[in-house]
């Protein structure tokens, strides 16, 4: 990623490579200003002349190390208090353009219901449970059970999965004609859960993305644009993750106690 950082911090625009900032830095101190500062001046009054311009390009370094580390760094990192998740490491960003979710524009997932949507949801969500290590077991905030008859492993999963899953239940208690039991009053139940939980991910991930308002030469009015760019995670790769430790386990083996040893 290339950006151009105003003479007022760098004595010049320049296009650098922020994820090699580190050494323009270093490299542009070492050319411009440690030869003013390591110089012998001829004179006293070269030193008061020379002191301003020494601590404005000083001050411009550091001007521009702290833009660097303070905007540059991945979105997730701008906070000191981070819990652990073992899928950290895969995690990536780009931009995604959203659906409106209108007849010219609608993905599979909001069409009406058929054997075909069904199937889209299902594969959405489908790794819910995945093996992790002692090692990351033993990083994750919440103690988790170890894995029956695998020595080593844990049960966890990702709460995107969960997350998932939860609005396609409340998706298909739309359509009761379709799904037969989903006025069950334990089905709606499971539905509460389920819209409690998407409320809480979304205002737990708080989307910050501005929405746009825009004139519409057709309908004679200003309206809101929804269809904006976001800055996403990469979902697919971690569905690969979620998709390379899935494990697929029996209520019965649930059943049994075993001591977690994550002392």
């Amino acid at each position: 990623m290339l950006v151009s950082l105003p003479a007022l911090f760098l004595s010049a625009s320049v296009n650098i490579n922020v994820d090699n900032m580190d050494e323009h830095i270093i490299t542009i101190m070492k050319s411009s200003y440690l030869p003013t500062l390591i110089s012998s001046p001829s004179s006293p009054t070269a030193v008061v002349a020379r002191s301003p311009l020494i601590l404005l390009g000083v001050s411009a370094i550091f001007n521009a190390l702290f833009m660097y580390t303070w905007y540059f760094q991945p979105l997730e990192c701008k906070s000191d208090w981070k819990l652990y998740s073992p899928v950290q490491d895969v995690v990536s960003y780009h931009p995604v353009k959203f659906n409106p979710g209108f007849a010219w524009d609608m993905p599979i997932y909001e069409q009406e219901p058929t054997d075909e949507v069904d199937q889209a949801w299902a594969e959405l969500y489908q790794y819910t449970v995945s093996r992790v290590s002692k090692s990351e077991a033993m990083e994750m905030a919440n103690r988790t059970y170890p894995m029956p008859n695998e020595e080593g492993s844990y049960l966890s999963g990702l709460d995107v999965f969960h997350q998932l899953h939860c609005l396609d239940m409340v998706r298909m208690s739309l359509h009761p004609e379709r799904y037969p039991g989903v006025d069950h009053p334990h089905r709606k139940l499971h539905v509460a859960h389920c819209l409690g939980h998407v409320r809480q991910a979304l205002m737990c991930a708080a989307d910050i993305t501005p929405i746009s308002w825009q004139w519409n030469e057709q309908a004679q009015t200003v309206r809101r644009r929804d269809d904006v760019v976001h800055t996403c995670r990469n979902f697919e790769a971690i569905q690969d993750w979620a998709k390379e430790r899935f494990v697929s386990i029996s209520d019965d083996e649930l059943k049994v106690y075993v001591n977690d040893g994550l002392e």
